[in-house]
Order: C-alpha cells, then structure tokens, then sequence
C-alpha cells in the first residue's frame, strides 16, 4: 500500500486497519472457496468409484445368475434324459404289454405252445395264459 501511494501522503490508522480487514477476509474467503472445490470433486470422485463398485456387482450377479440358469437347463436336460433312458428301457422288453421278464418268457414259451414248470394262469391285458 506504501508502494502505491505518494511518499508525502498520509494515511489514517483506522484507514489502514480497514484495508487490512478487508484483504485478510478476501484471502480467508478465496482458501475456503478453493477448499471447497477440492472437497467437492473428492466427493465426486468418492461417487464415482461408488457408482463403479456398483457396476461391477451388477456385472457379477449377473453372471451368477447366468451360470445358474445354464446348470439349471443342463440339470433338466439330464434330467430328461433320464427318464427317457428308463421309457426305453420299459419299452425294450418282449412283453411290453406291462408284463415282466419272467412273465414274458413264460408268456412267449406258451404262445408257442411249451409248458413251463410253473404254469401261468393269469390274464394280461385280455390275453389268457396257459
């Protein structure tokens, strides 16, 4: 301030005390401003990461839900397979009239006119056995 004012010029305490005031209040108001910048692009960053962890859970559950339903797909998938295995295993018996092995053969051996040693008397399906 000296600087700039004549050498002869007189200035007032008071007047000096005020320009002082006010420098000091503007520095103080300038490094508040400046602070608060930084803290808000901290927090911007802060969300930032936060809406990424996010994603990236997302991301993640998603994929263990897909890993979920493709063994859930290839569970029935075997499944069926299964019980188609087992309708053909019911199918690929000679006496596929609901009739076991052993009644097959017995019924076969009769309808070729044989006789076995314990002799079938029953009725499968409208059929009558010997």
């Amino acid at each position: 301030m000296n600087q700039i004012l004549p050498a002869n010029a007189k200035v007032s305490k008071e007047a000096k005390e005020i320009t002082m005031q006010e420098c000091v209040s503007e520095f103080i108001n300038f490094v508040a401003s400046v602070k608060k910048e930084k803290k808000e692009e901290e927090e911007k960053e802060e969300e930032e990461e936060k809406n990424e962890k996010k994603e990236k859970k997302q991301k993640q559950m998603k994929k263990k839900q897909k890993k979920k339903k493709k063994q859930m797909k290839l569970k029935k998938k075997k499944k069926k397979k299964k019980r188609r295995r087992r309708r053909r295993r019911r199918r690929s018996w000679p006496g596929s009239m609901g009739i076991g092995p052993p009644q097959a053969v017995q019924w076969v051996a009769a309808a070729q006119g044989c006789s076995l040693h314990p002799p079938l008397s029953k009725t499968v399906k409208g059929l009558d056995l010997v």
